[in-house]
């Protein structure tokens, strides 16, 4: 009698405990007029609504003293709380907490931003549920000041670390003088979307260890590269990235030989810079994958395409285009693959397709672009991720002009009569 009561009340108890109703957390809204309010404000289950136009983040300056010109509305004094922790090296870094929007008028984008911080903007730590909107992001030196004199920022506009989950990033515009738009490391479930990243000085984005990214109808325009890296545009080590109709143009590298030091360690040794670094070299970063969907590139500076082309896929997307984005949407056929090698001997080129991209099949007919011509070729031994091919007669005097990396096209009617001209 006695286990069978102590079986009642455990069953009762049971029975309670799984007919409450799910916690629903309360979320303060809080609207702030200045960059101190800003930081104060960040707490978990939070909104907070941006009602100025501008939001200069207290940064004290060790190297000088600063002369408070900006806003007028901000302390150089930083900002310390339960959740944000200013250092000079990482910048504001929010820590610990779940649920926090911070939101910009939807007419205008609010400006936030940092002077003379080697540290990002915002860095997030152990952070999950966050929501950036309608916000215009960067490091901005002082009036009159050149960027040596304000600490050289070597930040990232935005930093995710640690586990950093569900981070949603909507509307905004992530600018220089940071060195990379967006930087990550085992991070996931991260979505970017109708996004500018530009003026960057190093690099658009740059995720280590990360899943579930996506970058959605974002625009990467208008960024150099030079001192510090010639490696790379998108750095993917051991992640998983998705760009689904974005645009890359116009990415520059700024560099002149005869502006070369001994400190240009990159330069010198040889090393390439790529449209999109997967660390194939790293044990720990040579994983992943990253897909590029209806895509538009143009104009971008880079020697080769990607260290892992079995890893990289280009769908209805070409990275070498020098069009225009109406030209380059129209007539070309999809990427399904890069050059993985050219055998001059045997006159074979060996193509590396994504499982992905789909198989190719014996006598298939593929193209890829020298000089803006197609040039021709026909898989003579194809397997599920590799395909040897061989360039069909009149196309056989640009073997020697092939080089690995280059990106591979399926065939499409649409320059049947620019093949035959």
């Amino acid at each position: 009698m006695k286990k069978l009561t102590a079986i009642t009340i455990i069953a009762f108890i049971a029975c309670i405990c799984y007919s409450q109703e799910p916690e629903i957390q309360e979320i303060n809204v809080i609207k702030v007029s200045n960059g101190t309010e800003l930081l104060q404000a960040i707490a978990p289950n939070t909104t907070i609504e941006l009602t100025a136009a501008e939001y200069r983040l207290p940064c004290p300056d060790p190297q000088e003293n600063s002369d408070n010109s900006g806003d007028g509305s901000d302390s150089e004094e930083p900002v310390h709380t339960d959740y944000v922790n200013f250092d000079f090296f990482s910048g504001y870094t929010i820590r610990s907490l779940d649920n926090l929007t911070i939101i910009g008028k939807e007419k205008s984008k609010a400006h936030v931003y940092i002077r003379k911080s080697k540290g990002a903007v915002f860095g997030f730590d152990s952070c999950t549920n966050i929501r950036l909107q309608n916000l215009k992001l960067g490091h901005q030196p002082p009036a009159g000041k050149i960027l040596r004199l304000c600490g050289d920022i070597t930040a990232p506009v935005i930093d995710l670390r640690s586990y950093s989950k569900n981070i949603i990033i909507d509307k905004c515009d992530l600018y220089g003088t940071g060195n990379w738009g967006i930087v990550g490391y085992s991070a996931e479930d991260i979505t970017v979307i109708d996004t500018n990243i530009y003026d960057c000085n190093i690099g658009l984005a740059r995720l280590m260890d990360s899943k579930a990214v996506k970058f959605i109808t974002c625009n990467f325009h208008d960024n150099t590269t030079g001192r510090y890296a010639k490696d790379n545009w998108f750095g993917f080590g051991n992640s998983s990235v998705i760009f689904d109709k974005c645009r890359i143009t116009n990415n520059k590298f700024t560099l002149r030989p005869e502006d070369l030091t001994s400190n240009d360690y990159y330069i010198l040794h040889g090393e390439k810079q790529y449209l999109v670094y997967m660390g194939k070299e790293y044990d720990t970063f040579g994983t992943g994958s990253v897909e590029f969907r209806n895509c538009v590139f143009s104009d971008n500076d880079f020697e080769q395409i990607t260290d892992m082309p079995e890893s990289v896929a280009f769908i209805n997307s070409d990275p070498t285009s020098k069009k225009s984005a109406a030209q380059s949407a129209l007539g070309e056929g999809p990427v399904i693959g890069q050059v993985g090698a050219v055998k001059m001997k045997s006159g074979e080129i060996i193509v590396k397709t994504p499982e992905a991209a789909g198989l190719i099949n014996m006598g298939d007919r593929l193209y890829l672009r020298i000089g803006g011509k197609a040039v021709l070729m026909k898989a003579s031994f194809p397997m599920q991720t590799i395909s040897k091919c061989v360039l069909e007669q009149g196309y056989r005097g640009y073997m020697e002009k092939i080089t690995k990396g280059m990106p591979v096209h399926r065939y499409v009617k649409e320059i049947e009569n620019e093949a035959e001209q």
